[in-house]
């Protein structure tokens, strides 16, 4: 019969169908561990990648760190040699000599009128375009004022350049204008000391402009200045009126009313006096300042000191009231001046104060209790005198230059 051979046919392909899926699905389980091992061997590549990127960073970081000391060391050398250099250019400028005004100039110069001295801007020469040389920088010391002197030549027909000064702040500012050249043999950034005089020193700073040269004259007082100009040889002068010289200190009516005394010891300077005594004249004895202070009640309240010229001076301003005070020359290879003062509030301290000025090199100041001990290191043996006034209650050592 037709109709059940071709049942039977049908069935018979349709298990082959069925087991011809299977068949695939077989294969399709077998080539799946495949897969799994392929994956596997991406992931070792991955990882090695990230060491590789990990080694490169670690290998940044050392570089970095390496660069930053190298550099760090480099600028540390280059400081310390800044810092060798502005040594070596301090020591020069120590070194430099001074100028000791010794008011005795043969020069024929005369003193300007006192209304010519004022501390107002100065002005000479002229505003041409005609160039500069400062050919020389000098001195000349007389009575009654000290002098500056450039010398100049023109590259043109004027004569002199424009220069400009102004005081300020006891200094005194002076500008030249078209300046090719600086012969004055005074260093930019060099002090020229000057002793014995108002003018303290003059130093050449650095040039704001081109064709500008500065110069600066510090004063120790207060005072005028005079600028003029002379001819053949074409000079720029500055005059600075010298001021008289502190008078030595004057008794008091107060010290004068003293049941006893005077308030100045009466005898030759070589005994303590008994009587109270203020003030002391210049010499190399030992000296004394008698105060009726009796408890630890002294205190300091401000330090300073300044060169006169023809002496140092050291000054204490006070509270509390004066203290007793010895003072004596010491001469055991160095001369030394040893000041007592007694009565000081109690504390203990040390300090050394670089002074380098006229005949006074360093101070050194040791407090023990109530006592405080002031050792001045001098250039050399010379006068000297401790007093002390009452209103202002101030305390002063002047040294003689």
């Amino acid at each position: 019969m037709p109709m059940p051979t071709k049942s039977s046919s049908t069935f018979s392909d349709r298990r082959g169908a069925s087991g011809s899926i299977q068949m695939n699905r077989s294969e399709q389980t077998v080539n799946t561990p495949l897969k799994l091992d392929s994956s596997k061997e991406v992931k070792g590549k991955g990882d090695s990648i990230v060491k590789v990127l990990i080694w490169v960073v670690v290998m940044a970081l050392v570089t970095v760190v390496i660069y930053l000391l190298i550099n760090n060391l480099t600028e540390k050398k280059t400081t310390d040699d800044n810092q060798q250099d502005a040594e070596e250019q301090e020591i020069h400028v120590e070194t430099l000599e001074p100028i000791i005004a010794d008011k005795n100039s043969t020069s024929e110069a005369e003193s300007a009128p006192d209304d010519d001295f004022l501390t107002v801007a100065q002005s000479v020469g002229s505003n041409s375009s005609d160039s500069f040389t400062i050919d020389s920088f000098s001195t000349e010391s007389y009575e009654d004022f000290f002098r500056v002197v450039f010398m100049v030549t023109s590259s043109g027909s004027a004569k002199f350049p424009l220069t400009e000064a102004t005081l300020e702040n006891q200094k005194i500012s002076i500008n030249f204008n078209n300046i090719s050249e600086d012969r004055s043999g005074l260093k930019v950034g060099v002090e020229q000391r000057v002793l014995n005089s108002i003018v303290t020193m003059i130093m050449h700073n650095t040039a704001s402009g081109e064709d500008t040269e500065n110069y600066t004259i510090e004063l120790s007082d207060e005072t005028g200045y005079f600028m003029h100009l002379l001819e053949e040889p074409n000079r720029i002068v500055i005059d600075i009126k010298e001021v008289e010289e502190e008078q030595p200190f004057e008794e008091t009516e107060e010290a004068e009313e003293i049941e006893g005394g005077t308030g100045v010891s009466e005898d030759t300077g070589t005994g303590k006096p008994t009587v109270k005594t203020l003030t002391n004249e210049f010499s190399r004895n030992p000296q004394w300042i008698v105060t009726d202070v009796t408890g630890n009640v002294v205190n300091t309240v401000t330090f300073k000191w300044q060169n006169y010229g023809s002496y140092t001076k050291i000054a204490y301003d006070l509270s509390g009231g004066i203290p007793n005070v010895s003072a004596q020359l010491q001469k055991d290879g160095e001369v030394k001046l040893v000041v007592v003062m007694q009565n000081r509030v109690s504390r203990n301290a040390e300090s050394t104060v670089e002074i380098n000025n006229g005949n006074v090199k360093t101070m050194e100041a040791v407090t023990a209790g109530n006592t405080t001990t002031l050792t001045l290191n001098l250039n050399k043996e010379s006068d000297y005198r401790i007093y002390a006034t009452e209103s202002p209650m101030q305390f002063f050592i002047e040294v003689k230059n």
